[in-house]
């Protein structure tokens, strides 16, 4: 069974267009307002709803580069030129960060289930 932590970090999309000076946060569901959280088996899940989906599923919308005609900026914008590898490593930042707080079995757990990526 997977261990959950609520999602609370900065904006990947942020910190990939260089804006390193916002604020960590909750990150909530676009479509209920749920809690997000993260698992060691790479899937994030709404505490409200119950969606759960592996990361690469995801996308971001943040105050700070999305607007009132685009509320969520797709996976591919933490990409430049659809590099996978990119958005994985922007992804396992988020996990290392947990890991500060939690267990580096965790890390791993969710390290080997980013694989399938």
């Amino acid at each position: 069974m997977a261990t959950y932590y609520e999602l609370y970090m900065q904006c990947p999309v942020c910190i990939s267009r260089g804006n390193n000076n916002i604020p960590m946060s909750s990150w909530v569901h676009n479509l209920d307002g749920g809690i997000i959280e993260v698992g060691d088996d790479a899937n994030y899940r709404c505490k409200l709803c119950g969606l759960t989906l592996h990361i690469s599923y995801w996308a971001y919308g943040c105050p700070n580069h999305s607007d009132d005609n685009e509320e969520v900026v797709y996976k591919d914008a933490i990409r430049p030129h659809h590099d996978k590898q990119f958005g994985f490593i922007a992804q396992l930042g988020i996990a290392a960060r947990l890991s500060d707080q939690y267990s580096a079995q965790w890390l791993r757990n969710f390290v080997y289930n980013m694989s399938d990526w």
